[in-house]
Formats: C-alpha cells, sequence, structure tokens
C-alpha cells in the first residue's frame, strides 16, 4: 500500500463513486481560497489502484490551537485493518506537521484498531461538524413522479404561483454573475442571524464560495426570489453539485420571501434544475435526528419535499493532544458554549457594522 499526498487539482469524484461534498474538490478549493489550511491524503494498492481518500479542514480555535475535520470522511475501503491504520497514522503527522498545535481529528468514520486513541464526539446537530442526519431526495424518477411526492401544500403553493400571471414575484436561475446577488445576499443572511441568535460567517467565507462557483458554473447553480419592478432580492437558495448529488448549501429569504411562501418556491425549481441536469438525487441537508431538536422547524420545512432521512456514522475524535483535547471538551460544556457564542455574535455583529459604515 502506498500512503500519499494528492496534487492541488485531485479529484476524488475520478475515483469514488458519490463523493460527498465536504470530500469534493469543489469544498477543498473554498476552503482553501477562504484561507484554511486543508490537508488530503490518499492510499493506493499495490497495482496503483486508489482505495482510501480523506480531507481534512483545519479550525484554528483560541486556546486549544488547532482542530481537524474530515467531515463525512475518509471515503472507500481498506484493504485490512492494518493499512487503515497506518492511513490515520500517516493523517495524524500530516496535520500535526502542519499544525503543530494540533488538539484532534475529528471524522466521521471510527478506524477499527485498537492501537489508535479515538473518544465520541457529541452526536447533536451543530456539533463543530456536519449533522448527523440529511434528508436525501431521489431524482431517478421522472419530474412528474419527483414532485407528486411532494405535500399538497407544497404542490398547492407552487400551483398557485405558476398561475397567478399578476404575481410580481419571480423565481429564476441566475446565470450571469452570480457575485452582484452577494451583498443582497448577505444582508438577508445577517438580518437572519440576528432575529435566531446565531453567528454569522463573515463575508469573505461566502465571497470565496460564490467565487468557486463562479469559476465553474458547472459546479452549481443560484436560485433567487425577487420581488417588483426592480428585482429586489427576498430569497435564494445556492446548490452545488458534486458527482450525481446535489447539495442544497446555502439558501435564506426575506419577511417578504416568507410571506409569499418564496422558500418553497426556490426549493422547487433548484430540485427541478438538478433532475434537468442529471443528477441522482437531491441533498436537502441537515435535519433533526433522534439526538437533537435543534433542527426540528427546518426539517419540517424540508420535509414538504418528500425522500427520506439519512443517518451518518456517528462521529469521532482521533486526539493528538490529550491536555488540548480535554481542554476542547471543556469549551464544548453547554453553560461555557452558551457564553462563547454570545461573544462571538456580538464580535461579529460589531464587525458587520463596522464593515457597513
Amino acid at each position: 500500500m502506498f500512503i500519499h499526498t494528492v496534487e492541488e487539482d485531485f479529484d476524488p469524484e475520478q475515483y469514488f463513486d458519490e463523493v460527498p461534498l465536504y470530500q469534493s474538490l469543489f469544498f477543498r478549493q473554498w476552503q482553501k481560497q477562504f484561507g484554511r489550511n486543508v490537508v488530503a491524503l490518499v492510499a493506493d494498492n499495490a497495482d496503483g489502484k486508489t482505495q482510501a481518500f480523506a480531507q481534512c479542514v483545519e479550525y484554528v480555535l483560541p486556546i486549544v490551537g488547532s482542530v481537524w475535520v474530515a467531515a463525512q470522511g475518509p471515503i472507500g475501503n481498506f484493504s485490512s485493518v492494518s493499512a487503515e491504520e497506518e492511513f490515520y497514522k500517516e493523517l495524524r503527522a500530516l496535520c500535526h506537521e502542519t499544525a503543530p498545535k494540533t488538539s484532534h481529528i475529528r471524522t466521521q468514520r471510527s478506524p477499527q484498531s485498537r492501537n489508535i486513541r479515538i473518544f465520541q464526539a457529541e452526536q447533536s446537530e451543530g456539533s463543530f461538524m456536519q449533522p448527523h442526519a440529511e434528508q436525501v431526495v431521489s431524482l431517478e424518477d421522472d419530474i412528474e413522479t419527483v414532485v407528486g411526492r411532494f405535500s399538497k401544500n407544497t404542490r398547492r403553493e407552487i400551483r398557485r404561483y405558476k398561475e397567478d400571471q399578476k404575481s410580481d414575484i419571480q423565481i429564476y436561475t441566475e446565470k450571469n454573475n452570480i457575485q452582484d446577488a452577494l451583498k443582497s445576499i448577505y444582508t438577508i443572511l445577517n438580518t437572519s442571524s440576528n432575529q435566531k441568535k446565531i453567528a454569522l460567517h463573515p463575508y469573505t467565507y461566502y465571497e470565496t464560495m460564490f467565487d468557486e462557483i463562479a469559476k465553474n458554473p458547472n459546479r452549481g447553480s443560484l436560485v433567487i426570489g425577487s420581488m417588483g419592478e426592480h428585482k429586489k432580492i427576498i430569497g435564494f437558495a445556492l446548490t452545488v453539485y458534486t458527482g450525481s448529488e446535489a447539495y442544497y448549501l446555502l439558501a435564506g429569504a426575506s419577511s417578504e420571501g416568507y410571506k409569499n411562501a418564496v422558500p418553497t418556491l426556490i426549493l422547487s425549481h433548484s430540485i427541478e434544475e438538478a433532475k434537468s441536469r442529471n443528477m441522482a438525487r437531491y441533498n436537502l441537508g441537515g435535519v433533526a435526528s433522534d439526538t437533537s431538536a435543534t433542527l426540528e422547524k427546518l426539517s419540517v420545512f424540508k420535509g414538504k419535499f418528500g425522500g427520506v432521512k439519512i443517518i451518518h456514522d456517528k462521529q469521532c475524535d482521533f486526539v493528538t493532544s490529550a491536555w488540548r483535547y480535554a481542554l476542547f471538551r471543556w469549551l464544548r460544556l453547554p453553560y461555557v458554549l452558551v457564553a462563547r457564542r454570545a461573544l462571538t455574535r456580538l464580535y461579529r455583529k460589531v464587525k458587520v457594522d463596522i464593515e457597513e459604515s
């Protein structure tokens, strides 16, 4: 077995079926452009055939140091337990070499070897990693059948929109310059985050995301809901295409958008577009699992479009520094986490106000 790092343009979709978004080339390039370190490791067998792959994104935390996250990875198969053990050791060495103050590596695949020190990570939604459960809609049938699985209310809202010739609401795919819409979209996200009292990523986070789509339009699409003669943006959804899967990566709506059922109309449009691009499934993203109800309202909305809930493997932490990891877990205690998130929201709000002034 030969374990090695990959070239900048290494695309796992050429070697594996159903590559998840967070292990894709798009995600790696986006995170790097945003300024985060990303390490990627691949294992080949004796014949040179690629067996397994993992890419980890570095998150630098105050005091704790670096935490590396391999969301929904590694992918592929190992020829033996010893081969898997060797792969994880190489991954640990690579992460430590890149960031000596590494606390641990978080994965969604637990190594079988007893020689590797691992701990079960917190499993609730928003627990530093991607959701434990996702809602996925199959697009294998014709579009009429796919839409027929939507709830009655959803189909009624779609039909009412299509039949209302006087409506000043427009739902369309932005095919020219998606960056032009980003300022309006960020305003929607900022308003929503303040209402929900959650921290918002900095502007550059979304700017680099949109840039990666703009460089290669085949990687995704931006569906917009607008109102009035001047096409004021009142809702949007950004979908990313990886292999045969469309992923509902980012969405939001203003108060006018919610009043006019724009999120429903936009998502319906996005699903139909994914079908027209011959995608096999549409991943609606995180929904509430048995371990938490923090995504309950969002789960109800996504459930209107049918599909099935997929439960991923439990997250586990591959420890590299015992004391750093102990500190990390303490900082994740509920009361400490609430205080940290409040300070983060305040900091980002002040930063946004300064940038806008």
